[in-house]
C-alpha cells in the first residue's frame, strides 16, 4: 500500500476517509475499512516509521555524500556521473540521504540502485568474520522499507530495489537487465566479509574512471583485518589496475575511498597475461 505524501494532517485524514468509503462501497468488511480504522492504521504506521532504527548518523553521511558527488562532478562534469549503488539497504536511511543530496545538487539523471536480502544477514554470518555477526540480523521487511521510502517522498522513477541474497542476485545478467554501466558512488553496508567481497566483484566492471566507495562498517573489524577491510584488500590485490586513496571517515564506523582505474596499468597486465599464456589469449 502506498501512503499519501501530502503535507496537511487534515488532508491525510480526508485521503484515509475516502479510501475507507471506497472499500465500503465495494461491499468489503466494514470493520476493516471504516474511515476510523483507516486513520488508525495510518497513525500506527507513521509512528512505526518515525521510531524505526537508524543505523547511520544522517547529517555526517549526507555531508560526505555531497562532498563525494561534488568532487566527481567538478572533475568529470555533472553529466558524466553514473549510478549510486547501495549494498545493504535495511530500512532505507542511507538511500534516503543520497536521494536528498542528489535532489539538492540537481543531479536528476543519477539512479539509486539498492540491493538487500530483506531477510537479514545470511547463514554464513555464523562463521564469517570469526563469528562477529549473527544470521538474520539487520532484517527489514521489503514492504516496510518501501513504506519508509514512500514516507520520505522518494522519487521511485529513479530508484530500483533488488531483493535477494547477493550470491544469487549480483550477476552479469542483472547488470545487463538494469542497464548498469557505471557506478560513481558505491555504499558497502553489508557488514560481512563475504557479502562485501561479492558486492565489490559485482562492481568491478562499473568503475570506469573514478568511483567513491563508502564502507559503513569499516571499524572496528578493520583493526583485525576482517570484514569490509579484508574484502577491499583482497579486491585491490585481485585488481591491481585500481588505485585507492582515502577520502575521509564519518561516525561511527565509516571509512571512504576514491578508487581510480588505471587504463594503462590494466592494458599492461593484459599484455603480460597474454605473453605468459598465448594459447588462452588466442582463444579469447
Amino acid at each position: 500500500m502506498q501512503f499519501p505524501t501530502t503535507f496537511s494532517a487534515a488532508t491525510r485524514l480526508v485521503d484515509r476517509t475516502l479510501i475507507g468509503l471506497y472499500h465500503l462501497l465495494k461491499g468489503e468488511h466494514w470493520l476493516q475499512y471504516t474511515p476510523f480504522q483507516a486513520c488508525g492504521n495510518y497513525v500506527k504506521l507513521r509512528n512505526t516509521i518515525q521510531a524505526r532504527d537508524k543505523l547511520v548518523m544522517e547529517e555526517p553521511l549526507r555531508s560526505k555524500y555531497r562532498e563525494a558527488l561534488t568532487y566527481l562532478a567538478d572533475k568529470y562534469g555533472p553529466g558524466s556521473l553514473g549510478d549510486y549503488l547501495e549494498f545493504g539497504v535495511y530500512n532505507g536511511t542511507s538511500l534516503t540521504q543520497m536521494h536528498r543530496v542528489l535532489e539538492d545538487l540537481g543531479l536528476e539523471h543519477v539512479r539509486l540502485l539498492g540491493f538487500d536480502s530483506f531477510e537479514g544477514l545470511p547463514v554464513e554470518a555464523s562463521y564469517d568474520d570469526e563469528g562477529h555477526w549473527r544470521p538474520g540480523s539487520f532484517k527489514s521487511e521489503h514492504a516496510f522499507t518501501m513504506q519508509v521510502l514512500h514516507w520520505e517522498k522518494i522519487n521511485f522513477q529513479r530508484v530500483v530495489l533488488t531483493k535477494g541474497f547477493f550470491e544469487s542476485t549480483l550477476t552479469t545478467d542483472l547488470r545487463a537487465k538494469q542497464h548498469i554501466t557505471k557506478a560513481s558512488v558505491i555504499m558497502i553496508d553489508c557488514d560481512m566479509y563475504l557479502s562485501a567481497k561479492t558486492a565489490l566483484e559485482f562492481c568491478a566492471p562499473l568503475i570506469v574512471d573514478e568511483t567513491v566507495i563508502v564502507f559503513d562498517d569499516w571499524f572496528p573489524l578493520a583493526d583485525r583485518s576482517l570484514g569490509e577491510k579484508r574484502a577491499f584488500d583482497e579486491f585491490l590485490q585481485a585488481h591491481p589496475y585500481f588505485q585507492a586513496k582515502e577520502f575521509g571517515t564519518y561516525p561511527p564506523y565509516g571509512k571512504i575511498f576514491v578508487l581510480a582505474r588505471s587504463s594503462a596499468l590494466e592494458m599492461h597486465n593484459s599484455v603480460a597475461a597474454c605473453a605468459s599464456q598465448p594459447a588462452f589469449c588466442s582463444e579469447v
